[in-house]
């Protein structure tokens, strides 16, 4: 019984600051509906121009089930210390964005925390017009593991088809 408690309690514990993160008030909302304030800043962890799933809880009454649904998804346009400012482009329903009713914010900052940022693997080459050589040099030997370097290095072992062989 102490360790179903012990269980019990360290769910709790862990799984309340992950809500507690997303979980926003509607604050105002502009007449157009395209622009909403919801109670999340830079100190719950939202980035500027951060793009969300504005998510809307709604619980059954009679068989106590818990439904999330999609109310819009929107981008961060403006933050402040204690809320922010999104633009929603996308509305999938109007009449769930009631001023003053809890949301979730699924931000990609919080839910893609983990993952680093693409990177793009071409070489720059910044260099005054005297180090151009040099420079030129060092990248075309940083690049010696590409396989389309090396292709000259593999022999032809056996023709795939008629008119192509394969290396």
């Amino acid at each position: 019984m102490l360790r179903m408690t012990i269980y019990a309690i360290s769910l709790i514990v862990i799984t309340l600051p992950a809500w507690a993160l997303t979980e926003a008030r509607l604050l105002s909302q502009s007449s157009s509906g395209q622009t909403v304030v919801f109670n999340l800043g830079i100190h719950d962890g939202v980035k500027d121009g951060d793009y969300a799933v504005i998510v809307k809880q709604v619980r059954s009454l009679d068989t106590r089930d818990l439904r999330l649904i999609p109310a819009a998804k929107a981008r961060n346009v403006k933050i402040n210390s204690d809320s922010s400012v999104w633009i929603l482009y996308k509305v999938f329903d109007h009449e769930l964005l009631v001023k003053g009713e809890k949301f979730l914010v699924l931000s990609e900052s919080h839910m893609l925390s983990g993952r680093r940022p693409p990177q793009i693997g071409r070489i720059k080459v910044v260099t005054n017009k005297q180090q151009i050589k040099e420079q030129t040099k060092n990248a075309e030997a940083d690049d010696k593991d590409r396989i389309s370097k090396l292709k000259h290095k593999y022999e032809v072992m056996t023709p795939a088809h008629e008119n192509k062989v394969v290396t």
